[in-house]
């Protein structure tokens, strides 16, 4: 609190005071945006597909096209 030449009490923050409290608040702003982006995204939920895929079945029947003139070898299991 400052007086001014006619001896009254003046109230309220200087210039460098605001800018200085402005910048303070500019800075947690700025830290705030990757925190609440980071808890944003562990609480949305994970998307599950509604249906299965049409030709699941058709994907792997063993009768791919081989370009080769030879036979394939099948190990036997043991």
């Amino acid at each position: 609190m400052n007086m001014d030449n006619s001896g009254t009490l003046k109230k309220g923050y200087t210039r460098v005071e605001l800018i200085l409290l402005l910048c303070i608040a500019v800075v947690v702003f700025f830290l705030a945006i990757p925190i609440y982006n980071s808890w944003s995204s562990e609480r949305q939920p994970i998307p599950t597909p509604l249906t299965e895929p049409e030709n699941l079945n058709d994907w792997n029947t063993g009768k791919d096209e081989n370009g080769t003139e030879s036979e394939p070898l099948i190990l036997p299991t043991e």
